[in-house]
């Protein structure tokens, strides 16, 4: 027997999300008392069969003042064997007979995290790989609008692209996989890089490391509430880490090895050694350089960003991470994902989700650095459909997205203003 349920026990819910294949963050209670500090509420459904969760869907959902109307929103889809057309229609069309009828939304927004069609690492389609489009094709035939297959950020209320490290084998075998694994531990060791687990009160940390890139990028930074919200709400789901160095011990660890060199007989060396000896010369002296302009030697220790993930089951999410502006050398992105991928295996992690990446495959795209700096790790590159809106009021839809465009970017404009970014 199938039916279609609402109200779930909250702890039959929550476990049932941790045990899908298709579990992520955003998809438990716990998300939900998160969005409220956004506005929102929340509603479970789900899809039982034989009294048993077969399906699940945490549906928040908020009131647009200038319409008076709620709108409906389940992010990043649902917990499904979507290839199970036949629950995918039935679930589908419930779904939206409960946010018209019982949430009174005038639309509903659903965008699957499901890979849509198969990808190279380095982005490229694979010929011959799966195309799971009819995907599309089901949502769009139980009365969904399909947003399309955008590129780019573009928009999105979420990114429809990723990249997924798959952290089952043993941490040699992904450290292998990792572009230049050694050079860039041994570059962090010699400048005394080390990343810890933090707590509660070092989410300050988090929020000044997100202001320094926000005034750069110009966005608008999630505040400390937020993050003390989200670590609340998760609770021992969620994880900080802080990377440190101490740079006056950096300093002289590099001035050591520069003048080492220096003393080196290279009469010793082969021709290739030469060479190479007077490359690292010249790069270190140039380093030391820079590091006596920015006083590095009497600076001590010095956070130098911080990142905050959550564990739900087998699956980790990087949310968030930011980091303050430091020579190239010290690699802090690097030590804080390559740390956080070796705790989260500690507690069982069999997956790490980049969270987010452009999609774009044109290095002069602006974000093509970042794409290519989470490719590094050797994961799987993933692209989703995008979204998928049920309207129930097309009026009220139409003035809906005219608003909430415009509202973004002058949103955008009067903060940076405000704020003289």
């Amino acid at each position: 027997m199938r039916e279609f349920v609402t109200n779930i026990d909250e702890k039959e819910f929550d476990a049932f999300c941790e045990s899908s294949a298709t579990n992520r963050y955003t998809k438990v209670t716990a998300y939900g008392k998160l969005r409220a500090i956004d506005g929102y509420r929340y509603a479970t459904a789900g899809v039982k069969e034989d009294g048993k969760l077969v399906a699940s869907a945490l549906i928040l959902y908020r009131k647009e003042f200038y319409i008076l109307s709620n709108f409906a929103y389940v992010c990043y889809g649902y917990n499904i064997d979507y290839s199970n057309l036949d629950l995918l229609h039935f679930f589908n069309q419930k779904l939206c007979d409960y946010c018209k009828n019982e949430l009174h939304c005038f639309f509903l927004r659903v965008d699957p995290d499901y890979p849509i069609v198969e990808h190279k690492k380095n982005g490229e389609l694979l010929e011959g790989g799966f195309d799971h489009r009819w995907m599309t094709d089901a949502f769009v035939e139980d009365g969904f609008v399909h947003l399309g297959y955008n590129y780019g950020y573009s928009g999105n209320w979420m990114s429809r692209f990723t990249y997924i490290l798959d952290t089952t084998p043993d941490l040699k075998t992904i450290y292998k996989g990792i572009k230049n694994f050694n050079g860039h531990t041994r570059k962090n060791e010699m400048r005394c890089v080390k990343v810890e687990e933090g707590s509660r009160k070092d989410l300050p940390l988090l929020y000044e490391a997100e202001v320094d890139l926000a005034k750069k990028n110009r966005f608008i930074p999630r505040s400390v509430k937020y993050f003390e919200r989200l670590m609340d709400v998760y609770g021992d789901n969620a994880h900080i880490y802080i990377a440190k160095a101490d740079l006056t011990q950096a300093y002289y660890n590099v001035k050591a090895e520069y003048e080492r060199l220096l003393a080196e007989d290279e009469t010793k060396l082969k021709a290739q050694q030469q060479k190479e000896r007077l490359a690292s010369i010249a790069s270190y002296e140039k380093e030391l350089k820079a590091m006596e302009e920015e006083d590095y030697e009497h600076q001590g220790e010095k956070v130098l960003g911080a990142k905050l993930i959550v564990q739900i089951g087998k699956k980790v999410s990087n949310l968030n991470m930011y980091t303050f502006k430091i020579l190239p050398n010290f690699r802090t992105a690097f030590a804080l994902h390559s740390l956080v991928i070796s705790e989260c295996k500690k507690r069982g992690g069999e997956s790490y989700d980049f969270e987010g990446v452009s999609g774009s495959l044109d290095p002069k795209d602006p974000y093509y650095g970042l794409q290519d700096f989470k490719r590094s790790f050797g994961g799987d590159f993933i692209e989703y459909a995008g979204e998928f809106d049920a309207v129930f009021n097309e009026r009220k839809y139409k003035i809906f997205r005219y608003v909430y465009a415009h509202y973004r970017a002058y949103k955008r404009k009067f903060y940076l203003l405000w704020k003289g970014w």
